[in-house]
């Protein structure tokens, strides 16, 4: 029987402090994952024309409140340029955000299988 993954998370601390000060300044944002290569340790420079390694980050977001009709998504959607904008200033390599649905076929599946969970909202 295997003993699961070893998970390595290649994220340098300040870099997850940075992230968590996002999702806390964020009041719908839930939950936070490092997933991909810095998850896993088999982060390899990548063959292209911006050699940085990549940080892949998901995230959740709560339905609004007050208004059913804004579903997470659209928020995200509208709201992930700033997003990267303040997270891109403090964290010296490039941050993928990626918008993490259970029904998503892409995202969600690495998520559970190499996620490391680094922010939950306590709200």
């Amino acid at each position: 029987m295997s003993a699961g993954p070893i998970w390595y998370f290649d994220t340098a601390p300040a870099w997850t402090e940075a992230i968590r000060a996002w999702a806390a300044s964020e009041p719908r944002i839930t939950r936070v994952w490092v997933f991909g290569s810095r998850a896993t340790g088999s982060r390899t420079p990548k063959e292209s024309p911006d050699p940085v390694p990549d940080l892949d980050v998901g995230y959740t977001v709560a339905p609004k409140a007050t208004d059913a009709e804004e579903s997470p998504f659209t928020f995200a959607m509208f709201s992930e340029d700033r997003w990267l904008v303040r997270l891109r200033a403090a964290i010296p390599v490039k941050v993928d955000l990626q918008f993490a649905d259970p029904d998503d076929v892409v995202v969600w599946p690495a998520i559970e299988r190499e996620g490391v969970l680094i922010y939950e909202s306590v709200k």
